[in-house]
């Protein structure tokens, strides 16, 4: 399953959509609970538009996520806040600031998808993908209101 997940990541990363998508689900039938896999194809489900799969995989991922690198919880909510609005910023905000390191995945067709499904506040979700994935300084959110306000 890993070597099928890990394939499917690299046709996602070519934006081989439909390739990943077929991979990923190979990946998920051998390892129905691999809690990355299950992230990973949530996010390309979102980027394709299939919002419903994408949440049922989604919620999948944050099931067995327990047994995973810390990395996974901060992706995990960075697509919950970025595509199932309304939805507080909250954990994401606890998770970047207890130092919760990333996986350096690119978020930018996430961003853009939501930003396409009329996220409340584009503007703060580009930037958050800023600092989870190009390790921006965090300082650079304070700017935001709904970041500034959140509790921690």
């Amino acid at each position: 399953a890993n070597t099928l997940g890990n394939y499917a990541l690299f046709l996602m990363q070519q934006q081989r959509y439909d390739k990943a998508a077929e991979q990923y689900e190979r990946a998920i039938a051998v390892s129905p609970e691999d809690a990355n896999d299950l992230g990973n194809y949530a996010k390309l489900l979102f980027v394709q538009g299939n919002r419903t799969k994408a949440i049922e995989m989604l919620e999948r991922s944050e099931k067995y996520q327990e047994n995973w690198p810390d990395g996974l919880s901060l992706e995990l909510a960075f697509y919950r806040y970025a595509h199932c609005q309304p939805q507080p910023i909250t954990l994401l905000k606890k998770l970047m600031v207890d130092g919760i390191p990333s996986n350096l995945m690119n978020l930018e067709d996430n961003v853009r998808c939501a930003e396409q499904d009329g996220h409340s506040n584009p503007a703060l979700l580009a930037a958050l993908a800023k600092v989870i994935s190009y390790n921006e300084p965090i300082e650079i959110l304070e700017q935001f209101p709904e970041w500034s306000e959140a509790n921690d």
